[in-house]
């Protein structure tokens, strides 16, 4: 019995497919995998930089910001400190989901459909999450110039079976949106 797994493959560009990219604020939601909740410094790489300003407008145009990590410390307080962290922190009004299974639940009771997914999104167990979102159904749209790699390069949305937009053609069909803010530059 031989298995390929497909995902770990990462020679091709990714492929944007812009006219399959429809924001709808009642079904789509930022998705921010295994960033650290209270992250204590402010952006410094380009990744974090469009991390944040995708965070500023989603926030400014009503989408829900979703953080997926193992901490259990939310930013459920307003506080003084809550305003001195970078975009891509938890910030009040984000949801923290401490498990997959949390998150799923959170996708059903939300009806949200459509996932921005950014954060670190380059190792099996995230690239296995995505790929499980899509075979349940869900849209992914895949921002590569948002994803943190480390060791490996970022996910490849053709690997992926996602659409992938770079960060400024995002922000421009979220200039679209009700109530959208312009994302200020970080």
């Amino acid at each position: 019995m031989s298995c390929s797994i497909s995902f770990l493959s990462f020679p091709c560009e990714p492929v944007p497919h812009p006219a399959a990219v429809d924001i709808d604020p009642d079904r789509t939601a930022v998705l921010l995998i295994g960033l650290p909740v209270h992250p204590d410094a402010a952006p410094q790489s380009d990744a974090l930089r469009n991390l944040a300003r995708i965070c500023i407008a989603a926030r400014d145009t009503g989408l829900p910001v979703v953080h997926l990590t193992e901490s259990r410390n939310s930013a459920s307080r307003p506080d003084a400190a809550q305003q001195q962290r970078p975009p891509h922190a938890v910030q009040r009004g984000d949801t923290v989901c401490g498990s997959v299974d949390a998150l799923h639940r959170l996708l059903a009771e939300r009806g949200l459909r459509r996932i921005i997914a950014a954060g670190r999104c380059h190792d099996g167990a995230a690239l296995s999450l995505l790929n499980g979102l899509v075979a349940a159904g869900v849209e992914l749209l895949l921002l590569p110039d948002a994803c943190l790699a480390e060791a490996s390069p970022a996910p490849q949305a053709t690997a992926l079976d996602c659409a992938a937009l770079p960060t400024p053609d995002l922000l421009a069909r979220m200039a679209d949106l009700p109530h959208h803010a312009c994302a200020e530059e970080v």
